[in-house]
């Protein structure tokens, strides 16, 4: 056999193994949910909800017309961290990592450590919103988040619990803006 350049060439075989290193990582999907009216958020806290899955966030809004996708909303994450409160407006800071913001389909994507038991999320709150009534699970005029299997309270702290390397889990977090209530009257007034 000769090469491209009429040199006597020998051909070889090779078996190559391809090894993929270990993953170590979870990868989260966040999905934020704006609604007209409070009555139209789903009241999960009370663990009456599924779990968090791929479909959850289009399954509601199929049956709520009056909801929709937020984009340019940010969310956090922190391993065995304590709640650094349920209402806090804007980031808080260490340990909690920020991702986002929500793309124009009201979701954003992070990947976790797949190496601990307990990593926490929040979503980053805005003024204007309605805020959470906490660790509860009959005060439900509240903004709402859950994660995979955290639907228990109306809190801004839910987990996932053992996160496995490779798999994807997801979150959606749930809010109305806080209007103004508007007084009509009805009615003469004779003095005017």
């Amino acid at each position: 056999m000769k090469d491209s350049q009429g040199l006597a060439a020998t051909p070889i075989s090779r078996t190559v193994n391809v090894v993929s290193a270990p993953l170590t990582s979870s990868n989260i999907f966040a999905t934020k949910i704006v609604c007209d009216s409070e009555t139209d958020l789903p009241n999960w806290g009370d663990k009456s909800g599924p779990d968090i899955a791929s479909t959850t966030a289009i399954d509601f809004l199929s049956t709520h017309p009056n909801c929709h996708l937020q984009k340019d909303w940010k969310f956090q994450w922190a391993v065995n961290a304590e709640n650094p409160g349920d209402n806090v407006i804007g980031e808080v800071g260490s340990p909690w990592t920020t991702f986002g913001p929500t793309n124009v389909d009201g979701v954003t994507m992070t990947s976790i450590p797949a190496t601990t038991s307990m990593v926490w999320f929040r979503e980053v709150m805005e003024e204007g919103y309605f805020k959470f009534t906490g660790q509860n699970t009959d005060k439900n005029v509240s903004a709402e988040m859950y994660c995979n299997t955290d639907h228990l309270n109306y809190d801004n702290y839910d987990f996932i619990s053992n996160p496995e390397a490779g798999k994807t889990y997801y979150c959606v977090a749930f809010n109305v803006i806080n209007h103004a209530p508007v007084i009509t009257l009805v009615g003469a007034n004779k003095h005017s």
